[in-house]
C-alpha cells in the first residue's frame, strides 16, 4: 500500500457497488478509442488527461497484486491508444503490468505515464516534485499527443 503525499480528493466519488477485490473499475466506458488506467492519485492524472485530450475512457486500478487481467483485456479490446498513469516508476508497476499482460495481443499505441528510470536526488513539496519529474498536467497531455502524432504518422 502507498499513502499519498498531497490531498487530491478522493480517488472514487463513494463506495464501489458490486466490486470484488483485484477488478479494474472503470470511472467512464464509452468504448472511446483511448483508454486511460491510472493507479492511486494516477487516477486524477488520468481524468485531467481525458478532460484535456478527450476521446478517452478512464479506468481505476486500486490493485496490481493479484492484477485483473481477464478485466484488462476485455477494457482493452478495441482501443486505438492505453495509456497508464502512476506515481511511480514506469518499470515495475502499473504500466509494467499492463504492457506484460497485453504483450502479442495489443497492437495499438501505448504509453506509460510515470517516473522515468531515473535516481532522483530532489526533495521537496508534491507540486515540485511531480513538476520536476515531467508529471504536471501539461507535460502529461504534451507526452501523450507526441506519441499519438508519432502513432499516427507510423501508420501513414
Amino acid at each position: 500500500m502507498r499513502m499519498g503525499k498531497a490531498y487530491l480528493g478522493d480517488v472514487h466519488r463513494g463506495p464501489i457497488e458490486g466490486w470484488s477485490h483485484g477488478d479494474l473499475i472503470p470511472v467512464t466506458n464509452t468504448n472511446a478509442p483511448y483508454l486511460f488506467i491510472g493507479t492511486g492519485s494516477g487516477l486524477k492524472m488520468a481524468q485531467k488527461a481525458a478532460d484535456a485530450l478527450g476521446n478517452a475512457d478512464v479506468v481505476s486500478a486500486p490493485c496490481l497484486k493479484p492484477f485483473p487481467e481477464k478485466s484488462l483485456r476485455e477494457l482493452a479490446k478495441g482501443r486505438e491508444v492505453i495509456v497508464t498513469f502512476e506515481e511511480h516508476s514506469i518499470y515495475g508497476g502499473l504500466g509494467g503490468v499492463v504492457a506484460e499482460t497485453l504483450m502479442g495481443q495489443y497492437l495499438g499505441t501505448f504509453v506509460r505515464v510515470g517516473i522515468q528510470d531515473q535516481f532522483s536526488s530532489l526533495c521537496g513539496n508534491y507540486s515540485f516534485l511531480m513538476e520536476s519529474h515531467g508529471l504536471s498536467s501539461e507535460a502529461v497531455e504534451s507526452q501523450i499527443r507526441e506519441a499519438l502524432n508519432a502513432s499516427v504518422q507510423l501508420h501513414d
